[in-house]
């Protein structure tokens, strides 16, 4: 698989390859459902880091909850 063109996407947050791992984590705090997914296709087709993918698709199912309004997401 090339990774030609994936190379050419530039990352969905400022300096989002040069932040660390908990520096990530307070910055998908307050990101929406759409710019997640957007940053786990990144890391997927980049570094592809298990724990960052993991981070970051916690995060979307718990901004999902939100998102529905439904009461059942921790405050």
């Amino acid at each position: 698989m090339s990774h030609m063109s994936a190379e050419r996407m530039t990352p969905p947050l400022p300096d989002y390859e040069d932040l660390s791992y908990r520096d990530l984590e307070e910055r998908v705090r307050s990101l929406s459902s759409e710019r997640l997914r957007e940053l786990i296709a990144y890391e997927q087709s980049h570094a592809d880091r298990m724990e960052v993918l993991e981070l970051l698709q916690d995060r979307l199912t718990r901004a999902r909850d939100t998102d529905s309004g439904d009461g059942s997401a921790p405050p």
